[in-house]
């Protein structure tokens, strides 16, 4: 997660996973994209972070960190201490820009303790030129694969002045929000860089298989859909009444025995290979009384195989 201030509320093109939802792969590093962000990031990422594990860094148009240090916070006596960013236990955060000084400077305690009066972070620059006269503020994440929630219980902003202090006891508890299972990965893996080329290639297969799949799938929609009409019979209206008067070859074949001599009752004149058998059929027709009613059929349409 990252306090964010940026001249947009929706940056163009930024991405999650390593880029926090503030840049991506071409825009990380830029001038143009007036970005301070100071992270509290949970996650080691290679290409970015210099140091492992979780730590407090200060971003300025890029993930690649200005200064940055593992949790911790410095007793009014000079002793340090460290923190743990994914302990689940609430902690405050303090970030200050002195514009006399041109100073930044990040400062972390425990949720009961009072603001060190030594920062945990620093860094010297004019942020005049990264801020714009119209700029917002507020947070920043994004998913990766270790589980990790981040709860924002309270902030106060003031510009041009000290920030309100926070009643703590107005805060909500954390174990109310998400009570965190013992069983979580606590340590930060390392996550390799993935080759700029693989995606490139990825994307363009995907962009010429996606068309041609689709313009398959018309093309059987539209060959079916014809075939379906080409062949499709045509229905009398005593059809619709009574039901079609028509008999498949698994029928005509059960009537004749398998096309058998016996049913033989005469064969073609003008076509020799014209076969005529009589058949025997069983079938229930719709009517009221749902009669079985026996036909006696003789066809000449059944050309011998």
């Amino acid at each position: 997660m990252a306090f964010v201030i940026a001249p947009q509320r929706r940056l163009p093109g930024a991405t999650a996973n390593q880029y926090l939802g503030l840049f991506n792969d071409s825009t990380n590093g830029k001038s143009t994209n007036h970005v301070l962000a100071v992270e509290l990031d949970t996650v080691y990422n290679v290409d970015f972070d210099t140091v492992k594990g979780t730590h407090v860094g200060i971003d300025i148009n890029s993930l690649v960190s200005l200064n940055s240090t593992p949790p911790a916070y410095i007793t009014n006596g000079g002793e340090s201490k460290n923190l743990d960013l994914i302990s689940g236990d609430p902690m405050q955060v303090w970030v200050a820009y002195d514009g006399i000084d041109k100073e930044l400077s990040v400062t972390l305690a425990p949720i009961n303790a009072s603001k060190p009066n030594i920062p945990l972070l620093l860094w010297s620059q004019d942020l005049s030129n990264v801020f714009l006269d119209s700029m917002y503020v507020g947070f920043s994440a994004s998913p990766q694969t270790v589980y990790t929630s981040h709860y924002i219980l309270g902030w106060s902003l003031t510009i041009n002045g000290k920030a309100q202090p926070i009643n703590l006891s107005n805060l909500p508890e954390v174990s109310q929000l998400n009570p965190r299972s013992p069983e979580l990965d606590r340590q930060s893996p390392e996550f390799p860089p993935v080759p700029a080329e693989n995606a490139m290639m990825l994307t363009m297969v995907l962009s010429i298989l996606i068309p041609i799949v689709v313009l398959i799938l018309i093309c059987l929609g539209i060959f079916f859909f014809v075939r379906k009409r080409k062949f499709a019979e045509l229905v009398e209206d005593w059809e619709e009444i009574y039901g079609t008067h028509r008999f498949s070859f698994k029928e005509l074949y059960k009537a004749t025995n398998g096309f058998g001599e016996k049913e033989i009752i005469g064969r073609g004149a003008l076509v020799k290979s014209t076969e005529v058998y009589c058949l025997l059929l069983r079938r229930k027709w719709p009517s009221r009384k749902s009669l079985m009613i026996q036909d006696m059929a003789c066809s000449n349409l059944l050309q011998k195989l």
